[in-house]
């Protein structure tokens, strides 16, 4: 434990090195890489991105607007949301996306949205979500990113499934593989089929569900995604025992 608590802290140190030595044409996407490269916990990991924050701010790399400021906001904010600091993730999107709008990059614009969408579903504020992820669909649609409109459509069936809204949360599942599948969005195709087969274990079309599990093993299978395969057999075995087919469970 004391060497482990020796490396980490290190590493720490080596990162807030470069920082201190950063000019404007050092790789955000590499530094941010380097720091996560070692496991760390959930609350070594907010420490250090509150401290890469800190410094940047501290050089004033983010007192006016650039393409990179933008890019290291969304990449911060990607932070905060891993490791479920879901508060700091949003403001920290929404002042990239003050940003992003005053560089009229709508692309980074339907990009933060998503994102902003992404952490209130995880807050469970449902309409407002759906509001935020209507604008980056919009966005996304403008751009012709069908990549971006099925990753958008993915939240917006979780949300409305929570809602109970089971005819619109399949509606938008299904519009994510069809998105997905034409993008090469492979793993929001498999998230939305997953959810597509629990849709119908609820719906209590057990039979289908079963059918649309075993695609999903095969999509699983192919993405060499252990713990995709892990849920999905999971559901598959309870879906099973729905059916009192107790052997096949």
């Amino acid at each position: 434990m004391g060497n482990q608590v020796a490396r980490d802290s290190s590493h720490i140190q080596d990162l807030i090195r470069q920082l201190t030595e950063l000019d404007r044409d050092k790789q955000v996407d590499a530094m941010l890489e380097g720091a996560f490269k070692e496991p760390t916990s959930a609350a070594e990991q907010l420490v250090l991105a509150e401290r890469i924050l800190e410094a940047f701010k501290r050089f004033g790399l983010l007192d006016q607007d650039s393409a990179q400021n933008v890019h290291l906001l969304l990449n911060l904010g990607r932070t905060y949301a891993r490791v479920s600091h879901l508060g700091k993730a949003r403001e920290t999107y929404e002042a990239g996306l003050q940003m992003a709008e005053r560089l009229e990059d709508e692309k980074t614009c339907a990009t933060l949205l998503m994102r902003i969408g992404q952490v209130l579903v995880r807050q469970r504020q449902w309409d407002e979500g759906l509001d935020v992820l209507d604008r980056s669909m919009a966005a996304f649609e403008g751009l012709s990113d069908q990549g971006g409109q099925a990753l958008v459509a993915l939240n917006r069936g979780i949300i409305l499934h929570e809602k109970g809204d089971l005819a619109g949360a399949e509606a938008a599942y299904t519009r994510t593989v069809e998105l997905g599948e034409r993008a090469g969005e492979q793993k929001a195709v498999m998230d939305a089929s997953t959810n597509l087969a629990v849709l119908a274990t609820v719906q209590g079309r057990l039979d289908d569900a079963v059918g649309r599990y075993q695609t999903c093993l095969a999509m699983y299978q192919t993405a060499e995604d252990d713990l995709g395969l892990a849920r999905t057999y999971h559901n598959l075995g309870m879906t099973h025992a729905d059916r009192k087919d107790w052997e096949a469970a």
